[in-house]
């Protein structure tokens, strides 16, 4: 059976080495969130809540968790550096 060259160079040895370091920095720009922001946004994007159930879950109004997962998602495109135009890599 032939194998696609396109399927062999998707994976290269650096891959994992890349994705653990950008797993150590976002696991650190998450922990330097304010807990209730960190809370928040755990529950909308890693849970899946929709923002009334987060609220219910984390005892504030649906209001609330949109600020507060608004805040989260900022402070974390700043300390990342995303959309800023330029390469990160």
């Amino acid at each position: 059976m032939p194998i696609d060259p396109v399927d062999v160079a998707l994976e290269t040895p650096g891959d994992l080495a890349d994705e653990v370091a950008v797993s150590a920095t976002l696991e650190q720009a998450m922990q330097s969130l304010p807990p209730e922001d960190r809370d928040a946004l755990q529950a909308v994007t890693l849970f899946g809540l929709t923002y009334a159930e987060a609220g219910v879950a984390l005892g504030v109004p649906t209001g609330t968790v949109k600020s507060r997962v608004f805040r989260a998602r900022r402070a974390l495109i700043a300390v990342l550096g995303v959309g800023r135009g330029g390469d990160q890599a």
